[in-house]
Formats: structure tokens, C-alpha cells, sequence
């Protein structure tokens, strides 16, 4: 047997254990102490945050359909006046065309560009022009008649009053960029519909 040392102690029992209070439950998640009725609330207010943000952050991408209807309604227009470049008799009606040509077109690169800064791939078959034959049968038979000009001013009334509504819809439902891009081009439509050929 070891001997002694008179130096150590026998270990004390330790019944702190006794004294101490239990140990609480911890919570799960972290989440503060709540009511259903008042937990409820709150998941609901996070919800519809969440919700406003992601309306915010993208709002106008659903408008792809509408600018590609935009950019169809232009090239439409732009193909019948190419047709009419050649036909009509009265130099003003011509300039017309031109002047016409040249803002939808312009209008139709502003729209293709806005959509490729979305990265959106633009569908060619979605923005080619609607192609009426109505109209080409109708000009033809004005030609044949002597009242070309009359009859293309009369389409191209008809079809830029249509083009402003259809920007005017899209204006509803878009983002800030595309607001100012549907803007311009609704000033620069109605620049065009003030011309005294069309009123």
C-alpha cells in the first residue's frame, strides 16, 4: 500500500448540482417567443415583403410579348410603306413615308435593343411582319383606280392610331427604361398623326 500524504485531501462531493436550476429548453430557430396569432402575422408581413420585392425587381419582364407585338406592328408598317415608296403620286405623301419609315424604324432598333439588354433572345419569327394581304389587294386596287394616295394615307392613319394604343398598353405594365423608350415613341406616333395628309 501507498502511504499517505498528509497533505492531500479526500475530494470534497460536489452537490452543486442539487442547488442549480434545471437548464432551460432551447427554442427553435432563434424565433422570440411568440403567440400563433401574432407568429402568423409576422410570416405574413416577411411574405408580402418578399413578394413586393420580387414584383419590383421584375416588373416588365412580362413584356416581351408586348414589345415583340410592338416591333411586328413597326416592320408591318414599314413594309407597306416600302411598297408605297414607289406608288404614290403627290410628293408630300411621299415625304410622309419617309418621315414615317424612318421613326418606326427607329422606334422598332430601340425596342430590339432595350429587349437585348434583358438578354432576351430575340425571336425572329415574333417580331417579322404580319403580313396583310388585305392591304396589298386594297392598294392595288387603288392604284388601278387612281386613289393611291388617299387609300395608303387612310391605312397608315388606321394603323398608327393602333400602334399608339398598343404602346399605350404596354406603357401600363412597364418598367421605368422601357417607360421612356414607349414615351418617345408614342410623341414621335402622334408627331406623324398630326401631319395635314392624315387629319
Amino acid at each position: 500500500m501507498l502511504p499517505e500524504d498528509k497533505n492531500t485531501l479526500p475530494p470534497q462531493p460536489n452537490f452543486d448540482f442539487i442547488m442549480k436550476d434545471e437548464p432551460k429548453p432551447k427554442r427553435k430557430f432563434g424565433l422570440p417567443k411568440m403567440t400563433w396569432p401574432m407568429l402568423v402575422i409576422v410570416i405574413g408581413a416577411l411574405l408580402a415583403i418578399l413578394i413586393t420585392i420580387f414584383g419590383l425587381a421584375f416588373r416588365g419582364s412580362g413584356n416581351t410579348e408586348k414589345i415583340y407585338s410592338l416591333i411586328s406592328q413597326t416592320a408591318e408598317i414599314v413594309r407597306v410603306n416600302s411598297l408605297a415608296t414607289g406608288q404614290a403620286k403627290d410628293a408630300d405623301t411621299k415625304n410622309l413615308i419617309v418621315t414615317a419609315s424612318a421613326a418606326l424604324s427607329s422606334q422598332q432598333k430601340q425596342l430590339q435593343d432595350y429587349l437585348s439588354s434583358k438578354k432576351v433572345k430575340i425571336d425572329n419569327k415574333k417580331i417579322a411582319p404580319a403580313a396583310s394581304s388585305d392591304i396589298d389587294n386594297k392598294l392595288k386596287d387603288a392604284l388601278a383606280n387612281n386613289i393611291y394616295d388617299q387609300t395608303y394615307l387612310n391605312y397608315l392613319k388606321g394603323e398608327l392610331t393602333s400602334y399608339q394604343n398598343s404602346l399605350d398598353t404596354a406603357y401600363q405594365s412597364a418598367g421605368s427604361e422601357l417607360k421612356s423608350i414607349l414615351s418617345a415613341a408614342y410623341g414621335s406616333t402622334a408627331v406623324i398623326l398630326s401631319a395635314p395628309q392624315l387629319k
